[in-house]
């Protein structure tokens, strides 16, 4: 059980204490904090950042839908739950949209708001480390990065663990702030990037995902499984052509995926083989000499009674003759005499 901050934002007082409740009843290391509206949550936050989001759609000031947009941009793994009343079609779809985890209409059922958070912590728990991944870049990696910025001739780099954390940034803050919103949307573009390359039998994604846009062209890369490569590109004053663009990104992909650490590759389970034996396999007899021999040994073995040879062999000799008339279409010879077609000398 890992310490969490709740922040809960509402203009109701009573709505507040509510969810407090609902969140002490679970007994888990909760450390909550409220705000009456969203730009007091805004901070809050600065103070100190959160890991959960509760607040109402319709606040004073700026929305809850904005307020979860902003909180986003510096937290992209934020769990947010919304809450509205009388939430109509226009704002079930944008809660859709921002993906948020969860919008309960109002008066909320306390029951309702405990599933949706537990459903945030079973999202928290299934997600497993993939490498032990640092909180703050070393200093020659966080050179190496700005030293990869430079030559590139890039306007920002940023490097992102697989739940969107920022491990590093070089280049012009201020462009990297510029896609900061578009992380959540990244994400799933490079999910579903890692989705096709195990369809296509590959264990560890190999892309370069590339977005031109009015003033930047942004380029987006696995590195191995548990990071992601983002690289802004000013296209209004940079020489470089897309071929050129791709080229560098690539190599600094390569590089940063021998500095950083990467999960162990999970064997594949052994399947155990059980062993058949063949089934026994039964002589026949051919035209060749061998297989005769085999035949008449076999038969050598066997004790008949001469009577039912006899009677075996006087059967088989008037089946062939009634066979090779079928085949010929003939008629035998008694046949013919009686027909006139052969006549006594």
């Amino acid at each position: 059980m890992s310490h969490w901050r709740v922040l809960i934002v509402d203009n109701q007082r009573g709505v507040r204490r509510s969810l407090r409740t609902g969140l002490e009843s679970l007994m888990e290391d909760f450390e909550i904090v409220e705000a009456t509206s969203g730009e007091e949550a805004l901070l809050v936050f600065a103070e100190a950042p959160v890991e959960l989001l509760v607040t109402g759609v319709r606040l004073a000031g700026i929305s809850g839908l904005e307020l979860m947009q902003r909180l986003r941009q510096r937290r992209p793994k934020l769990k947010v739950i919304l809450t509205a009343s009388n939430p109509d079609a226009r704002i079930s779809q944008q809660a859709l949209q921002a993906h948020a985890n969860a919008l309960i209409p109002k008066p909320i059922e306390i029951a309702d708001f405990i599933e949706a958070v537990q459903r945030c912590l079973d999202d928290r728990e299934a997600t497993p480390k993939q490498a032990e991944q640092p909180d703050k870049l070393s200093g020659s990696l966080s050179q190496h990065l700005e030293s990869q910025c430079q030559e590139m001739g890039a306007a920002a780099t940023v490097l992102l663990d697989s739940g969107g954390e920022i491990l590093g940034q070089a280049g012009d803050p201020t462009k990297a702030q510029m896609v900061m919103p578009l992380v959540p949307a990244l994400l799933e573009a490079l999910g579903a990037s890692a989705r096709l390359s195990q369809a296509l039998e590959r264990p560890m994604p190999d892309d370069l995902l590339c977005y031109s846009g009015a003033k930047i062209d942004l380029f987006v890369a696995h590195i191995g499984q548990p990071y992601a490569l983002l690289v802004m590109f000013d296209n209004t004053t940079m020489g470089n052509t897309r071929a050129r663009a791709v080229r560098l990104v690539s190599s600094a992909v390569r590089e940063l995926a021998g500095l950083l650490p990467q999960p162990e590759a999970t064997p594949k389970p052994q399947v155990e083989v059980e062993m058949v034996s063949p089934p026994p396999q039964v002589k026949k007899v051919g035209k060749n000499t061998g297989d005769l021999k085999v035949a008449l040994d076999q038969a050598s073995d066997m004790h008949l009674d001469p009577q039912d040879v006899e009677a075996f062999w006087e059967s088989a000799t008037e089946q062939q003759d009634g066979d090779s008339a079928d085949k010929s279409g003939g008629i035998s010879f008694d046949q013919a005499q009686d027909m006139g077609i052969i006549q006594d000398e």
